[in-house]
């Protein structure tokens, strides 16, 4: 009889124990995966998390040495080289690193999954090589049609050629195929897509700023972060025209990230425009002309390339009337406006209505009717609402 109630017993706890391991793989696969997971790959992800690539290079070659039949991460190493590349805007030899993995273990036939076509194309879409981004894009989608990664790369690609619409039915079949098991900064990047396209589209604040927010829960990290920040101070910006808020955004977006240029840019902004608004010249102060000198030279250093930098740094020294500067940097503006990558078509179309529109009120300043006259033509066919609009307030 006792042998029998030890048997029931140690039947009971065999029982007991294998349904909590069951409903721990059932119902908190994030627990289980990570129960699973080696600790390197997530002390590799959370370096890339801070911004310490060198940290996530060296933990994930130390790992391929241990385990070189490991392809997978080699993949996680492609993808550490392609986000440094993203992050630091030195490109080309980090492309040329990841590619190399890549194409090494394409000729081996070694893991031949979607994530290996979506890294390849992204190793393209930094180029700027759309066309061949694609195509493996495409390729990933083959293998896996309900890919969240492949298809908001696909749906990026549309983006940047200026197909909103179709750029939203990837989106949002993206978002419709996440799962507990997709990692959390894809999240936060598919989260901030919608935003930025219902934002360009001017859907109503709250949709938007409601994307924005669910980025910031997806995300720990801090570029990515910075970048959502900037976003919500671009909606305050632009469209709630609140430019406390706006400058609250972008503080946040230097503290979380003080080497991403987004955040100075969205100070600078908000502080020239209420300078530009300054009827008399004589109160401005000069901390404040510094501080926003500052903004724009910090802005500057950490990213050359960006057109909108450039930009406002044309609206601030014209707000101090040095017309002749103004025209330099708007023509700086403009020829970089066709080479930043960040921008998609339609981002593109809006900031060359802002520079010609800019140009136009320079040249009626300087009483020039014949070049005010072009410019604000160009800016007419790249925005012709905003510019009827903005040509009918002038009078």
């Amino acid at each position: 009889m006792k042998r029998k109630k030890i048997s029931y017993l140690i039947t009971g706890a065999f029982i007991v124990s294998t349904l909590s391991f069951l409903a721990i793989k059932t119902f908190v696969p994030n627990f289980f995966n990570k129960v699973l997971r080696n600790d390197f790959s997530q002390n590799a992800y959370d370096a890339v998390n801070k911004g310490d690539f060198g940290e996530a290079e060296r933990i994930l070659k130390e790992n391929i040495q241990k385990d070189a039949g490991n392809c997978i991460t080699q993949l996680y190493l492609a993808n550490v080289y392609l986000e440094e590349g993203y992050v630091g805007k030195n490109t080309v030899a980090d492309v040329s690193a990841a590619r190399k993995i890549l194409s090494k273990l394409q000729k081996e036939n070694k893991c031949q999954i979607e994530r290996a076509d979506v890294l390849m194309g992204y190793s393209y879409e930094l180029e700027g090589n759309m066309e061949k981004a694609e195509e493996y894009y495409d390729d990933a989608l083959k293998k896996n049609s309900d890919d969240p990664d492949a298809l908001f790369h696909k749906g990026r690609i549309s983006w940047f050629l200026g197909d909103a619409k179709e750029a939203e039915d990837f989106y949002l079949k993206a978002e419709s195929n996440l799962s507990q098991k997709t990692p959390e900064g894809l999240k936060g990047k598919i989260f901030v897509a919608l935003g930025k396209l219902y934002g360009s589209n001017g859907d109503n604040v709250a949709k938007v700023e409601g994307y924005f927010q669910k980025a910031l829960k997806e995300t720990k990290n801090k570029n990515l972060k910075a970048e959502i920040y900037y976003n919500l101070s671009s909606l305050d910006f632009y469209q709630k025209v609140n430019f406390k808020e706006a400058v609250e955004n972008g503080l946040k977006a230097i503290e979380i990230d003080p080497s991403n240029d987004l955040g100075y840019l969205a100070c600078a902004r908000v502080k020239v425009t209420e300078l530009s608004f300054l009827k008399d010249k004589t109160k401005i102060k000069k901390e404040d002309l510094d501080k926003i000198n500052q903004y724009l030279q910090m802005a500057t250093n950490l990213n050359s390339e960006r057109a909108m930098t450039q930009y406002w740094f044309g609206q601030f020294v014209f707000a101090l009337g040095d017309t002749s500067e103004a025209l330099k940097r708007y023509e700086i503006a403009l020829t970089k406006t066709e080479k930043d990558d960040s921008l998609g078509i339609a981002e593109k179309d809006f900031l060359k209505s802002e520079i010609f529109l800019a140009e136009g009120i320079v040249y009626m300043s300087l009483d020039d009717q014949e070049n005010a006259k072009k410019s604000l033509m160009k800016a007419y066919a790249f925005n012709p609402v905003k510019t009827s609009f903005m040509i009918e307030a002038m009078k």
